[in-house]
């Protein structure tokens, strides 16, 4: 597994795999006589898209169930301590 998504950067991909996509609309659209060869590409396009999306959405979930995991952790510790103080002569 690659290391933490951080947000900024996902959201720079989800921007640039836009722009990739309007491009190739743009390119569609000023050749319509060769849309045979702009649909492959934009279906690989938006293959990629999609498989990149997906792998971040795997990275982000086990990013959560880290968090979780340490809040439960963190919540365990504070309630340890707390019944520590309540029963400190």
């Amino acid at each position: 597994m690659r290391g933490p998504v951080k947000e900024d950067e996902f959201f720079q991909q989800l921007r640039m795999l836009y722009g990739r996509v309007i491009a190739l609309q743009h390119q569609a659209s000023a050749a319509p006589s060769k849309q045979e060869v702009w649909l492959p590409a934009a279906l690989e396009e938006l293959n990629t898209a999609f498989e990149e999306l997906q792998v971040a959405e795997e990275e982000l979930h086990a990013q959560s169930e880290q968090l979780a995991a340490a809040h439960a952790q963190v919540e365990a510790e504070r309630q340890r301590y707390q019944e520590l103080f309540e029963f400190a002569p």
